[in-house]
């Protein structure tokens, strides 16, 4: 993962809301899913797309391969004292 940019603006700064930035994350999820094994290395390369580390790539497949909870959460965040 590269290092965090001093002074890098915030998400809501950049007028990125949590949705998207949830969207975003699934999206990767789906992409990174077509690899074997994204953890694997082949012939000593990394399959991995630079700047994504083994943990964000396993949190983003783990979203892609779980849209009903995501549709849940989205529900709940959507109407959050109703039933």
């Amino acid at each position: 993962m590269l290092p965090p940019v001093k002074d890098a603006p915030s998400l809501s700064e950049l007028g990125i809301t949590k949705r998207e930035n949830s969207e975003a994350k699934v999206k990767l999820g789906e992409m990174l899913g077509g690899l074997a094994d994204p953890t694997a290395s082949r012939a000593g390369r990394r399959q991995l797309p630079e700047g994504i580390s083994h943990k964000e790539s396993h949190k983003a497949r783990t979203l892609a391969a779980n849209p009903e909870v995501i549709e849940q959460v989205k529900a709940k965040a959507h109407n959050p004292g109703g039933t």
